[in-house]
């Protein structure tokens, strides 16, 4: 099988998972938050609801940031270039037969893509030399670069950190390109850690890189003392601009400057971070939120006229539209529960209740070919996930998750390679039952993109997003008929 080639906030394989733009959690197996029937657990431990609040701060940057935002559009549109190449038994001929433009217009966006993701490991490494034990960032360069797109040229900043990386076999100089990846990992690894322990209590349990690179830069490139929580709220402060890499530096300087007053708490520091820096920045932001709402707006159009793919557009431009206006009234909202660096029960649970989190997969420690294995439902207790079964808009997004997964599953470096000999399993193919799931499991695990040829309509989520693809309407996409 061949694994999705854009990369997952992942913590660890037996941990949990969050797809970018699939808004999609995955608890592994020895993280269990809900029981078999879909029940909350009574009394989780730490480190548990530490590996949940990881994925779900991935979902809040993805759902409620500039960053975010545009990620999803761009991956709309390359979802697009895929529909351009379907036959109607639902694989890909590949882009290579596209016109030459749209070929050219696929290798921008992915390009973009990849340079706004950043580095996941740093490079160049000696051959053989895997395991990373620690590393310092010694030097950081940032240079303004122009990227040539379909509709004409962004600029953005390339931030590249030279790191001291230390191994089991020695020492190592090696860079590191800041982005997305890095950014988001931090966040979210500052988070559990402070969900899984009283403050910094908590024990680094995760790889240095990407978890890591975020306090390492702060360390060099921030103030004294940072403290975890207003080093995320940098972080958060950068996923809200157009170029979260340049604004995360400019951000660090700042509060390390001449001009940062001295502050005796965590809360004074986080209060004057709030109105100095989020001041600052706010007629950026408004500008850059105003841009994107109308590109979210090309999404709703991609999608008119084809049944729950169009659902599923308005649900989450809607979703988008609030959130993106509530950050610029409230740029740290998601930070009310951590504001002494070890997380609040009680405010934790309003943050949840207030913005609760998207699609969740827990893992069963079963065989993975047994249908319905893992549960699939969404978090707020068993009501809302009742209720979601019959919601037309869960039920749509989850076609546009499979969308994406078809994407990926093609995607060969630069190009969309054809289905013939391509292979990926379905992201639900261990919590379904569908007739085909039960019948021909061969399909869901290896060919999810045949499953509308051999469902029709209605059919499962798979075959919805198939359906989306070819530009048919598709009226309800089920789990099981």
């Amino acid at each position: 099988m061949s694994p999705p080639p854009w990369p997952q906030r992942r913590l660890a394989e037996t941990l949990g998972a969050y797809a970018p733009n699939q808004f999609l959690i995955t608890l592994g197996p020895d993280y269990q938050l809900v029981d078999e029937k879909g029940a909350p657990v009574s009394n989780p431990s730490r480190e548990t609801v530490g590996v949940f609040g990881h994925e779900y701060m991935h979902y809040v940057d993805n759902i409620s940031t500039l960053a975010g935002a545009s990620s999803f559009v761009l991956s709309q549109q390359l979802a697009a270039t895929l529909s351009a190449t379907m036959n109607a038994d639902g694989t890909s001929r590949g882009s290579g037969g596209l016109p030459q433009a749209e070929q050219d217009a696929l290798r921008q966006r992915l390009g973009l893509f990849d340079f706004l993701e950043g580095a996941a490991d740093p490079s160049p490494m000696p051959h053989g030399v895997e395991d990373v034990l620690d590393f310092d960032v010694t030097h950081v360069t940032a240079d303004p670069i122009s990227i040539d797109l379909p509709a004409g040229t962004c600029r953005r900043t390339r931030v590249v950190l030279t790191c001291e990386v230390e191994a089991p076999s020695g020492k190592y100089s090696a860079k590191f390109e800041l982005g997305l990846l890095a950014i988001e990992e931090g966040i979210a690894y500052e988070i559990d850690r402070m969900i899984a322990g009283a403050g910094g209590d908590a024990d680094d349990d995760a790889p240095p890189f990407p978890y890591l690179v975020l306090r390492r830069l702060a360390q060099v490139h921030g103030p004294d003392g940072l403290s975890r929580v207003v080093l995320v709220a940098c972080a958060i402060l950068a996923l809200q601009t157009t170029d979260p890499p340049a604004t995360l530096l400019l951000v660090l300087e700042f509060l390390k400057g001449p001009g940062s007053v001295a502050m005796t708490s965590v809360t004074e520091r986080i209060a004057y971070l709030l109105g100095e820096a989020a001041a600052s920045t706010q007629d950026h932001r408004q500008g850059g939120t105003k841009v994107v709402l109308e590109d979210l707006q090309s999404v709703v159009e991609q999608h008119r006229g084809r049944g729950v793919g169009e659902t599923a557009a308005r649900h989450l431009v809607d979703l988008y539209t609030r959130n993106l206006q509530h950050r610029l009234r409230e740029p740290f909202w998601e930070l009310d529960p951590f504001r002494n660096n070890v997380a609040d029960p009680k405010a934790l649970s309003e943050l949840l209740a207030r913005q609760l989190p998207c699609d969740f997969v827990q893992e069963r420690d079963d065989d993975e070919q047994k249908p319905e294995r893992d549960f699939l439902g969404r978090f707020g207790g068993l009501a809302e996930a009742e209720a979601a079964k019959t919601d037309p808009a869960i039920d749509a997004v989850r076609t546009l998750q499979c969308q994406l997964h078809m994407f990926d599953a093609h995607r060969s470096r630069d190009v969309l390679a054809p289905s013939a000999g391509r292979a990926a399993q379905c992201p639900f193919y261990t919590s379904c039952d569908h007739e085909l799931r039960t019948k021909h499991s061969d399909v869901c695990r290896r060919e999810p993109w045949r499953s509308r040829a051999m469902t029709g309509n209605p059919t499962c989520f798979y075959g919805g997003a198939v359906g989306g693809l070819l530009g048919l309407e598709v009226t309800k996409a089920e789990e099981a008929p």
